[in-house]
């Protein structure tokens, strides 16, 4: 820090220093660039790494090529290369390459190469994630997991998973699923599950599934079930089934009991379906 005396350019507001280091004090705490790479804003910040920067109460950027913004944003993640934009995003973090934007978003994650976008998306998370939307992905601990939508893979369990749609796989228990719908292969127990469709496979119990309609599969407890229509294989307990169904009626359906095919109905029936 320079000698020379401060430069007032304000009522509440000094500059001192060289060229490589500054210090602006108002009555609200201490502004300051700290050499021509490194710029902090904000009381009670950590040190900074090579070319970060920090801006807000109690934040931190203490790796290199940092940034972190908000009220104790970055605050305790000592990796490099990460952002950290709203309050407490980032903090206790511990990870490289992290993007974390909004209120929360990455507290306490330990993932390297995290993305997280909304109101608390991947807090705790442990393992890979991408995830957008309020909550998404929070306490999650499934690898190579992605979610996107309000509270989408919240408290999932399960390795390389996608969801999308509000509610999407929360509190998913298994790994290779997808989802997309609201509450769709939420409560799910089982792997290897496409379920597509609003509760699509919610609370299913079988994995090697998949399901497409509004509440197709919802309830499910048995495996390889192909179930397709809204509604269709609800409550379903035959395993390996195949079953289209069409304005509440199942129309086609094969099980491994009924060893053939069945059309339901009529041939004139099944068409005026």
């Amino acid at each position: 820090m320079s000698d020379t005396q401060p430069t007032k350019i304000h009522d509440d507001l000094e500059v001192e220093g060289d060229t490589t280091t500054k210090s602006i004090t108002t009555d609200e705490g201490e502004y300051r660039v700290e050499e021509e790479s490194q710029i902090s804003i904000g009381r009670s910040h950590g040190d900074l790494g090579d070319n970060s920067i920090a801006i807000g109460v109690g934040s931190e950027a203490r790796g290199s090529d940092s940034v972190s913004i908000g009220d104790r944003a970055g605050l305790g993640n000592e990796d490099e290369r990460n952002v950290h934009i709203g309050r407490y995003a980032g903090q206790d973090s511990d990870g490289r390459f992290q993007v974390g934007i909004g209120q929360d978003a990455l507290r306490e994650c330990t993932v390297d190469d995290a993305t997280a976008v909304g109101r608390g998306a991947a807090v705790n998370s442990t393992d890979g994630t991408t995830a957008f939307g309020s909550r998404a992905l929070r306490n999650n601990t499934g690898a190579a997991s992605v979610a996107v939508g309000s509270q989408a893979g919240e408290d999932n369990d399960g390795r390389w998973a996608t969801f999308v749609g509000e509610r999407a796989g929360r509190n998913n228990g298994s790994s290779r699923n997808t989802a997309v719908g609201f509450w769709a292969l939420s409560e799910n127990d089982s792997g290897n599950t496409t379920a597509v469709g609003h509760d699509a496979g919610k609370d299913n119990t079988g994995g090697s599934s998949v399901f497409i309609g509004v509440g197709a599969g919802e309830g499910n407890t048995e495996s390889d079930v192909i179930a397709l229509g809204n509604g269709a294989a609800q409550e379903n307990d035959e395993r390996r089934i195949f079953v289209i169904r069409i304005n509440d009626r199942d129309v086609i359906k094969y099980s491994e009991d009924d060893e053939e095919l069945q059309v339901v109905g009529t041939v004139e029936e099944v068409e005026e379906i």
